[in-house]
């Protein structure tokens, strides 16, 4: 499940009365151990999110954050061929009635991935989900050496809404690997449209992950 507020607090407070459980306080934990992580996708991105990442590194480090660049494995060079089949595939079978009752009205983007849903065959599906699971293991290690990874959240500012659909090159990965994420906004010197800078953390950890999240806003504010 995701929650959107406007700020990071304000999700603390919410998860916090949806659990009936108290957050961690983000100054009562240990500093975080933040890897930054381009991605593979680092070609993609336009120069004001890259200004924003590198800026955002550059003050988190100014006040004291162990910060180290970081490379993931090369397994993750296939996560986002698995992304597209077991979505395709997954999003075929969950829209049977919009796709057998109103295919020409979906959107160009979504009709494209019904079509290879029922396409993909089950021997590829069930390869697709073992590269995920794979991947998801390497994180795992990784997460014993860093409590958070930094990273681009989108290639650029929010596209214009008619275009909107197909944007996932940056953050499909982290949702097939199931960690918890979130998104801290970040506006661009030219006061544009906000771009998105987004942190991971471990599986099975949101409290913890919350923590460190906020005191990461707390000192990009």
């Amino acid at each position: 499940m995701g929650l959107f507020a406007r700020s990071l607090e304000d999700i603390a407070a919410l998860r916090a009365s949806l659990t009936a459980r108290s957050v961690l306080d983000p100054e009562g934990v240990p500093m975080p151990r933040i890897g930054l992580c381009r991605t593979r996708r680092w070609s993609l991105v336009e120069p004001p999110m890259r200004a924003a990442f590198e800026g955002a590194a550059a003050r988190l480090a100014a006040r004291g954050a162990a910060i180290e660049e970081i490379e993931l494995p090369v397994a993750f060079h296939g996560l986002s061929e698995a992304f597209a089949t077991i979505s395709a595939v997954e999003a075929f079978l969950t829209l049977a009635r919009e796709r057998e009752e109103h295919f020409e009205t979906l959107n160009p983007w979504l009709r494209d991935r019904l079509t290879a849903g029922r396409a993909c065959t089950p021997e590829h599906y069930r390869a697709a989900q073992l590269v995920a699971a794979r991947c998801r293991r390497l994180l795992d290690d990784l997460f014993e050496t860093f409590d958070v990874l930094l990273t681009p959240s989108a290639e650029g500012p929010a596209p214009d809404v008619a275009a909107a659909g197909g944007g996932q090159a940056l953050n499909a990965d982290w949702t097939l690997l199931h960690v918890p994420c979130v998104n801290i906004p970040s506006t661009p010197p030219d006061g544009g449209l906000p771009l998105g800078l987004q942190l991971a953390g471990p599986r099975e950890s949101d409290d913890r992950f919350l923590a460190h999240a906020r005191w990461i806003d707390r000192r990009l504010m």
